[in-house]
């Protein structure tokens, strides 16, 4: 989980989110997005990662 500002996702192959507590990190649920253009790049290839939230953090 990122301490400072992270990107945004701008192209994603989904989600997904679950309001069971999963451990001291996510104890209200969680938010999952995939994250297909992740910033920075990896050379010529963009980077893909998954951005988790914190589901009380979600407005």
């Amino acid at each position: 989980m990122a301490d400072g500002p992270v990107d945004g996702v701008q192209h994603s192959d989904g989600a997904a989110v679950t309001t069971q507590p999963l451990g001291p990190l996510f104890p209200h649920g969680l938010f999952a997005v995939h994250d297909g253009e992740n910033t920075p790049g990896d050379g010529d290839r963009e980077g893909t990662n998954f951005k988790l939230v914190r589901l009380e953090k979600l407005p």
